[in-house]
């Protein structure tokens, strides 16, 4: 399984030069993504991009029905994530989103 952070959905939906990778990730449908880091695709779609929330709605519940699944996070996940960030973050050569 591939689990996506919120910059795979948005490069796919703005047509970024990520696109072509995600599409080829959720081709093998074996794609997931939290539902925080969903939440802020569709807000970066709509602020960013300028798509109406109607015609993203359009677009990705499809996704949502048979290629990606949204995993739900315990408050131990949020914490392990947190933990690993704060160790592991650096701007310049790992700059991994929450």
């Amino acid at each position: 399984m591939i689990v996506l952070d919120a910059y795979g959905l948005v490069a796919l939906l703005g047509e970024e030069n990520a696109a072509g990778e995600i599409e080829a990730i959720l081709r093998s449908n074996d794609a997931a993504m939290t539902a925080t880091n969903l939440a802020e695709a569709l807000d970066v779609a709509t602020r960013v991009h300028g798509i109406a929330d109607d015609d993203l709605q359009a677009i990705v519940d499809p996704l949502l029905d048979t290629t990606i699944t949204v995993l739900q996070s315990s408050s131990s996940e949020a914490w392990r994530a947190a933990q690993l960030r704060s160790r592991h973050y650096d701007r310049s050569q790992r700059a991994v989103s929450i």
